[in-house]
């Protein structure tokens, strides 16, 4: 939602989205939009916000652009970086042309299930350790 108002506010938003990449030395681009028939888009997504958190942070902090509703805090962020690794697993394991076929799907899920039961190990937040459990869940069944 925040790259549609950007997007669209080409007054205000827009010029100011692309002086703050400038200052905070990132290239002036737009935010990726999750697009549910795009493969990876919402990876993409959290790996751009992840990237450009600082001029997010910042344009969603000033009062002025009426973004603040978009506004994360530190554990918020947190919870971002931790998606981007658990999509960014999944992703590179999804990638490979010899894994993901209808006569591997019983040692795939199993390959899943055992993928994300070993995320338990790392330092995720709550919320990305619930997602996960009720993704092992889901293979489950």
């Amino acid at each position: 939602k925040i790259s549609f108002a950007i997007i669209h506010s080409t007054t205000i938003l827009l010029p100011s989205w692309r002086k703050l990449c400038t200052t905070h030395k990132h290239k002036e681009c737009i935010i990726p939009r999750d697009v549910q028939t795009r493969w990876n888009s919402t990876y993409d997504m959290l790996r751009f916000a992840e990237q450009y958190c600082e001029v997010i942070d910042t344009i969603t902090s000033n009062k002025m652009y009426g973004l603040r509703k978009f506004e994360l805090d530190d554990d918020e962020w947190k919870v971002v970086g931790n998606l981007v690794y658990v999509f960014k697993t999944a992703t590179l394991f999804f990638s490979s042309d010899t894994i993901s076929t209808n006569s591997n799907m019983i040692s795939t899920t199993d390959t899943i299930n055992n993928i994300l039961q070993s995320r338990g190990d790392c330092k995720l937040q709550p919320a990305v350790l619930r997602a996960v459990a009720l993704g092992r869940a889901t293979l489950k069944h």
